[in-house]
């Protein structure tokens, strides 16, 4: 059985995109006195070869006594935009060793500093002034980023196809139908000629039937609504796990929780698709007004002034629908605004009584919590019913204007046709053209109330797709990482050549033989015998807690609300023995000497304590003289940030403060101050 191990030396390695290329190192480990090889492949992730990286495989070779080999992949710069560009590279086909049972592979994470859409408001993401980035630029940006991707780009050129076969056919059909009625059903003359016409109409109004079938199969089964959606909901995943630490606690659970659910899909298909539907729409009507022009001049005997008559009300009708929908745009923007606002208000008042359950339920905040979220639904129903009034008088406009045109071309129009200045095919096609513009019109506006409905979801998207990340700091611990490492392994060379000249066969040093030093460890101690003796030793804190608040507070509560003693009927006849117990007993004795050396403490001075925190999972109980100036309160701001650096996670802490039973104190619940060298790092509960 070999000894020897092939592996890389990290899972993970970081590289700036500005730097070109990532050295990725294989190692070998255990026997190295033999001469062993292996293949390595690089394998497309978020980043595809060709792009973002140069594709490399081939052999990395080990001589005797060699233990460490690099290989050298060559980053390409773009300026398409990820939220994380990664790649791996993979070991297989040794001879002679054996491959790590994890490190075979690894994953390359090169850090883009590209901004979401694009970069062109580079500079206003990066100051997050997202508020100020104009919202339709932003769109056609989004817009822009999306055909950069093969699969997205491929789904849109199919969709663009299938609505502009769409709209040819609607003006083959018009055609087919003048010369239905100008050419076959008005001469009124029965012969074979004209049941040949009549059937080769019918057969040009059914093939293309069967063409737009296959065409819709085919948009459907590319999935555009799917394929920028996925994009859009695995990119701020990727991006939140990246987040930094501080950007991590400040965004709200239910706010990224609507991003994924509503606003990714809203920006798609209500921005996205909506704006090829509108491309749609506007090529249609242009088409149309082109069929009243050739409509007009395939006769000789039509009236000068008819295609006028014709053309003038569709012009006048796209003129008036696009300055009303401009005078309208600020205020349906901001009608939308409250109800998205009213939404997210609702969300994370449900998020907020979800996860405090316990304290509801305990505290018997049930009807005040029924009657909050009441009166917020009512706001939301509310809004949503003045905007849906508002939508249907903006959907209303365009058919009310429409029609007074219509009315207007029926007065000269039927006066041209009984002169015989127009024929009744050009009549009846020329009002079906107005009744399909009506449609088109009222489709137009409607797809773009639905974007701008859509571009404050965008706003959302792009302010979460463009937070800070950890990348950089990760890169940097790596290259320290590295770099210690790296003369870790230079000083156990010098130690072994200086050996070796004082000693003969002394074998080479290995990968095995490195030191190992831990950084940054830390210990949290938990049992239910700690919970247990704590809870029992809380009791003498009461007495003490209670004479100085005036029996307005009791310690019991909190340490049952905090660590929902787990102690049940099962439970009750199981005791903590020997050593185990001695040992939670001296802990949680050391702790509550601590709590009674604070409020001895307090005595003295005649100050009152206004904030208790319960931390350590247990294992640590600390409490917190009240603090009533300002530059305190810096200090405990700057001293969560340095916990937040060193990577501890901090939750809400368990705060209550009491006045006298005479004036009626109240409980306040807060974050305690963390107190600086400290020797343990406290871990708060909520």
């Amino acid at each position: 059985r070999t000894s020897t191990i092939i592996q890389f030396s990290c899972g993970v390695y970081y590289c700036l995109e500005e730097e070109g290329q990532i050295k990725v190192s294989i190692m070998r480990l255990g026997d190295i006195s033999r001469r062993c090889r292996c293949r390595f492949q690089t394998l497309d992730g978020s980043g595809k070869a060709g792009h973002r990286y140069e594709s490399r495989g081939g052999f990395v070779k080990f001589e005797p006594g060699e233990f460490l080999k690099e290989i050298t992949v060559k980053i390409l710069q773009e300026d398409k935009w990820d939220s994380t560009l990664e790649f791996s590279i993979r070991l297989f086909g040794v001879e002679n060793a054996i491959l790590g049972r994890s490190l075979y592979e690894c994953c390359v994470r090169v850090i883009d500093e590209d901004t979401f859409p694009t970069n062109k408001f580079s500079a206003l993401s990066r100051e997050m002034r997202f508020d100020e980035i104009p919202k339709v630029p932003l769109l056609f940006e989004y817009c822009k980023m999306n055909l950069t991707h093969v699969n997205v780009r491929k789904a849109t050129l199919w969709l663009l196809c299938l609505d502009m076969c769409t709209n040819l056919n609607v003006i083959f059909n018009l055609a087919l139908k003048l010369y239905l009625i100008d050419s076959v059903l008005v001469p009124a003359v029965i012969s074979e000629e004209q049941g040949l016409k009549l059937l080769a109409i019918a057969a040009f109004l059914l093939i293309p039937q069967f063409a737009l079938l296959l065409l819709e199969r085919q948009c459907i089964e590319q999935d555009l609504d799917g394929k920028c959606c996925a994009l859009l909901q695995q990119n701020l995943i990727r991006r939140f796990l990246h987040y930094e630490e501080r950007v991590r606690m400040a965004v709200r659970e239910a706010d990224i929780i609507m991003a994924v659910i509503r606003d990714c899909p809203m920006v798609v298909e209500e921005g996205y698709t909506k704006l090829i539907k509108l491309i749609k729409d506007f090529v249609l009507v242009l088409m149309l007004l082109m069929y009243l022009i050739f409509a007009f001049s395939y006769r000789d005997n039509v009236d000068p002034s008819a295609p006028s008559v014709a053309v003038i009300p569709m012009v006048l009708f796209v003129i008036t629908c696009l300055i009303f929908l401009q005078a309208r745009a600020i205020v349906t923007e901001t009608c939308a605004l409250r109800v998205t606002a009213a939404q997210d208000q609702l969300a994370q008042l449900v998020n907020m009584v979800v996860v405090n359950f316990p304290l509801i339920q305990g505290f018997g905040c049930r009807p005040k919590m029924l009657k909050v979220i009441h009166e917020q639904t009512k706001e939301l129903h509310k809004l949503c019913i003045q905007s849906g009034k508002m939508h249907v008088v903006n959907i209303y406009f365009g058919p009310v204007v429409m029609h007074f045109f219509i009315g207007i071309f029926l007065l000269y129009g039927g006066q041209l046709y009984l002169e015989g200045g127009m024929s009744i095919g050009q009549l009846l096609t020329t009002l079906e053209v107005y009744f399909m513009a009506i449609d088109c019109w009222c489709n137009v506006y409607s797809h773009m109330l639905t974007v701008e409905q859509a571009l404050p979801a965008l706003e959302r998207v792009v302010r979460y797709l463009n937070m800070p990340v950890n990348l950089k700091k990760l890169w940097a611990q790596s290259l320290r990482r590295r770099a210690a490492v790296a003369t870790e392994r230079e000083e156990m060379l010098q130690a072994w050549s200086l050996a070796s000249m004082n000693e003969t066969g002394l074998r080479p040093p290995t990968l095995d033989s490195t030191r190992m030093r831990l950084d940054n460890v830390t210990f949290s101690y938990h049992s239910k015998e700690t919970d247990d003796v704590l809870y029992r030793l809380s009791a003498e804190a009461d007495t003490e807690l209670q004479n100085l608040f005036g029996g307005a507070f009791s310690f019991g509560w909190v340490w049952d609300a905090v660590l929902c003693r787990r102690k049940g009927p099962s439970d009750s006849a199981e005791t903590a023995t020997g050593g185990d117990k001695s040992h939670a007993d001296s802990q949680a004795g050391r702790h509550t000497s601590g709590i009674m050396a604070a409020v001895n403490a307090s005595k003295q001075r005649g100050g009152p304590l206004s904030r208790m925190s319960v931390s350590g999972a247990g294992s640590e109980l600390r409490f917190a003289e009240s603090l009533d100036d300002d530059d305190d309160d810096d200090e405990d701001g700057a001293e969560d940030d340095e916990d937040a650096d060193r990577g501890s996670v901090a939750s809400a802490a368990a705060s209550a403060a009491a006045g006298s039973a005479a004036s009626g104190g109240s409980n306040n619940v807060e974050e305690a101050p963390e107190e600086e060298g400290e020797e343990e790092e406290v871990r708060h509960l909520q």
